[in-house]
């Protein structure tokens, strides 16, 4: 029965994926850096973190973005393209850049049979010459972890906007 075996393994697979997640942003994340803190907003008397934008090859956070309402209206869109659940875990050294969007309020995503409310948003953005598509890796108030497919179509107007195309990444 592949299908049986097929769902612990996603779980197994997404669960590693969330805690390098985790990992990575918890030991670069720097609260008390002026950069961040001035990205930094408050809504809704509740503090939002800043969009963090991480280049694992450089082990750092290579740029931070204030937490506007335009970028969350972005990723909203990036939810909404997006194709089913990816089957395809990767970060480390094979992502160029990883993007670090809370969302507050948390957003109501309906997808793939899926119901839930978003509270954070990864992008993962492959290097260029894999030819691959970007990753949303999705975590919901329940704890829930969602991978989804993204397009370069769908993320380009952002990418441009931000002046993301030659940000470094190694």
């Amino acid at each position: 029965m592949k299908g049986a075996s097929y769902m612990p393994n996603l779980l197994f697979r997404t669960a590693v994926l969330a805690a390098v997640a985790a990992a990575v942003f918890l030991s670069t994340a720097l609260p008390s850096s002026p950069p961040l803190a001035r990205a930094a907003s408050i809504k809704d008397g509740a503090f939002v973190p800043p969009v963090q934008i991480y280049a694992p090859a450089l082990d750092q956070v290579v740029r931070t973005l204030p937490n506007t309402r335009d970028i969350r209206r972005s990723a909203e869109t990036w939810l909404a393209a997006a194709g089913g659940l990816s089957p395809r875990l990767r970060i480390q050294e094979e992502s160029r850049l990883v993007l670090r969007i809370s969302m507050h309020p948390p957003l109501p995503v309906s997808k793939a049979g899926l119901i839930f409310h978003c509270r954070e948003l990864f992008l993962l953005v492959p290097l260029p010459e894999t030819k691959e598509n970007p990753q949303l890796l999705a975590f919901s108030t329940g704890d829930g972890t969602y991978i989804f497919e993204c397009t370069w179509e769908t993320l380009r107007p952002f990418w441009k906007q931000y002046g993301l195309e030659d940000l470094s990444y190694h």
